[in-house]
């Protein structure tokens, strides 16, 4: 039970990231920034491998913190596009957020690497 909940959570979590994705590739449309095309893929490529993740991570024990890894260094890279747009207080959110995914995508690393030995 704890598990499943486990996964529903990270779920969302990655949904989030690919949202955000693009919510950034809207906006940067409205700004007429051609930046929106990388964004708008790179929040569906996170978005379709969220709906296949369950089987890849059958296949592929390791895409867990690979696409927690993802996840936090694509919030990076919409937090820098957010404070090159000029935005005030919402590319610390996101700088935040991509900062607290790569700690937990080490995290998970090291335990697993932990428990294989």
């Amino acid at each position: 039970m704890l598990s499943k909940n486990k996964s529903k959570l990270e779920n969302i979590s990655h949904f989030i990231t690919g949202f955000i994705a693009l919510l950034t590739a809207f906006d940067n449309y409205g700004l007429q920034n051609p930046s929106y095309i990388i964004f708008a893929v790179l929040g569906l490529i996170v978005i379709s491998l969220t709906i296949f993740k369950n089987k890849l991570s059958e296949k592929i024990p390791w895409i867990d913190s690979t696409f927690i890894f993802i996840d936090g260094i694509i919030s990076l890279i919409i937090a820098v596009d957010y404070f090159l747009h000029g935005k005030k207080a919402l590319p610390f959110t996101i700088l935040f957020a991509g900062i607290m995914q790569i700690s937990v995508g080490f995290y998970k690393l090291k335990k697993k690497l932990a428990v294989e030995k």
